[in-house]
């Protein structure tokens, strides 16, 4: 169970990769000093620039998990939001590097582990990240399906034959509406256009208003469909061929759709290595991030390490048993040791 773990008591992370990542590297802890310092230096990087920290926590915390998107992609399990998640998450990570760039002194150098993470997440520097990021910018929707056969997640313009079968499939009512009218107007007929999932669209009237429609010359334009009890039903050529036409408009609409997210799949899959890059990037700034919130909170001090077999520790703490010890009321006393 997470409840009681050296985990639940330092994790401060805001994002699902943050926390898998401090997980991990709480299982399988460093053995090489020169590694170990690489993170503290990370670490004591953050815990001297508390604006800057909590400014990129708050941005982090929008940040979708990239890394999860792109698998789900690339096992063809995917499905828009999963891009949705992927153009998120890169152009948050511009912003990300936006952040520094506006709140770091230039002079000042950055430890190596956050320099690599934003230059794994400046999209300037990755023209072909950027050019993805732009593709699905320009390409999807605002409101994105869990799946693509549910369809509506192209934006307007991309694809002109798609916007030209949603026009036809949307326009529908109106252009049923204006039949129904010329239809009622040629016949003098009080009747409606109604659509089921057996018949179609069929024109529909009373028994007794039906009368004129089963007679010449109105029969050459009204096609009998069904009789029941109170109502006829009729169709007409141009009936016919409007309900042919909009049906056939939404199967292309859903055709276009599932062959364009197919394509972006592809170009997901084809510049996966700079996403996970840059997932992980994102993922190592909120760890160092909150072990520096963590820090803070407890009053934590650095650790010297080095390849010696010394082990010399004045006032430890467990932070563990501390956490413990202070959830019943009392206080933690530091040993040496």
């Amino acid at each position: 169970a997470r409840e009681g773990s050296l985990l639940a008591a330092i994790d401060r992370t805001v994002t699902a990769p943050g926390a898998r990542m401090l997980a991990a590297r709480l299982a399988r802890p460093l053995l090489d000093p020169a590694l170990i310092d690489a993170r503290l230096d990370a670490v004591a990087w953050f815990c001297e620039r508390r604006p800057l920290r909590q400014k990129l926590r708050e941005t982090l915390k929008g940040m979708p998990d990239m890394a999860r998107g792109l698998s789900r992609l690339a096992l063809g399990r995917g499905g828009p939001r999963d891009l949705g998640a992927l153009r998120d998450g890169l152009s948050l990570g511009e912003t990300v590097c936006r952040l520094f760039t506006e709140t770091r002194d230039p002079l000042v150098t950055l430890p190596a582990e956050l320099a690599s993470a934003l230059a794994a997440l400046d999209l300037q520097a990755i023209p072909e990240l950027a050019a993805f990021r732009e593709l699905l910018e320009d390409g999807l929707g605002a409101d994105l399906p869990a799946l693509a056969r549910d369809g509506g997640f192209v934006a307007a313009g991309v694809r002109p034959e798609l916007d030209q079968a949603r026009a036809l499939r949307d326009d529908s009512r109106r252009v049923v509406a204006a039949l129904e009218a010329q239809l009622a107007g040629e016949s003098g007929v009080a009747l409606k256009i109604r659509h089921n999932a057996v018949l179609g669209y069929f024109v529909e009237t009373t028994a007794k208003a039906a009368e004129p429609l089963m007679g010449a010359p109105l029969n050459a334009t009204f096609i009998h469909r069904q009789t029941l009890a109170n109502q006829v039903r009729f169709t007409t050529v141009e009936l016919a061929e409007l309900d042919a036409k909009i049906a056939q408009a939404a199967e292309r609409a859903l055709a276009i759709e599932l062959d364009t997210f197919e394509a972006w799949r592809e170009a997901a899959t084809g510049v996966a290595s700079p996403i996970q890059s840059a997932a992980q990037a994102a993922a190592l700034l909120d760890v160092a991030a909150a072990l520096a919130e963590w820090s803070d909170d407890v009053g934590g001090t650095r650790p010297i390490i080095d390849r010696s077999t010394a082990f010399e520790a004045e006032a430890a703490r467990h932070p563990v048993v501390e956490a413990a010890v202070r959830r019943a009321g009392d206080a933690f006393t530091p040993n040496d040791c």
